[in-house]
């Protein structure tokens, strides 16, 4: 980014918020010295990532890239743009993954993903969704993607082809448990129950009339049993 120290840019509505960021003048006068991308860095190693959203909000550069159009981006700094983007979402969930963390230190976090494989639609998991499994796993303990075979023109296999896929892209120490949509039911789950790499877990969006209904609560059961044995 074009290096211009915070104070040449700073607007006046805003001296709340930094103020809220650092207290004494001492460090505020750290602060004007500083350029953006550095007291950015600053932000983040402190843990004071809500602040650092703010500025982003707000309008501030805190990517480091110097463009000046939206096309001019993503024409020329494509790949470092998706990384920002998939480090401002990695540093939402550490910073929310935490304040679970010290209120219930044994707490699973998890979170939803995007489906996708890592090279499916051009590489749209990281570049339009921003989501780097690498990047999540330090405080991710299980991802979840969406498996919504109807809802997204996929067959029933989808959910098994996912899991096996997932060797290639989920960090090993960390578990992958899909959820799928009651739409699909039975297939899907009967073919992700039949996976030589069993999903840690299922969820189902919409499942619980089948879960009123015997019969097709003894179908899930089933399934479910055979992912354990697996």
């Amino acid at each position: 980014m074009t290096t211009m120290t915070l104070h040449k840019r700073i607007r006046r509505e805003d001296y709340a918020l930094l103020d809220e960021a650092y207290r004494s003048s001492e460090e505020v006068q750290t602060m004007f010295t500083t350029t953006l991308d550095e007291y950015g860095q600053k932000l983040y190693e402190e843990g004071r990532c809500e602040i650092l959203w703010a500025m982003a909000d707000r309008g501030y550069n805190m990517t480091g890239i110097d463009a000046a159009t939206p096309a001019e981006i993503l024409a020329h700094h494509q790949a470092a743009w998706t990384r920002c983007k998939c480090e401002r979402v990695a540093r939402f969930g550490a910073h929310y993954a935490q304040i679970i963390r010290d209120h219930l230190p044994d707490c699973i976090i998890g979170a939803y993903m995007c489906p996708w494989t890592l090279d499916e639609f051009d590489g749209a998991l990281t570049r339009i969704f921003a989501q780097d499994y690498d990047l999540l796993a330090p405080v991710i303990d299980i991802f979840t993607p969406l498996i919504y075979v109807k809802k997204s023109g996929r067959t029933a296999a989808w959910g098994r082809q996912a899991l096996e896929a997932a060797r290639a892209f989920v960090p090993a120490h960390r578990l992958v448990q899909l959820i799928l949509d009651a739409l699909d039911f039975p297939d899907s789950l009967l073919e992700t129950a039949a996976s030589p790499i069993p999903s840690h877990g299922l969820q189902m969006f919409g499942a619980a009339d089948i879960l009123r209904d015997p019969e097709q609560a003894a179908i899930f059961a089933a399934a479910l049993e055979q992912m354990q044995a697996g």
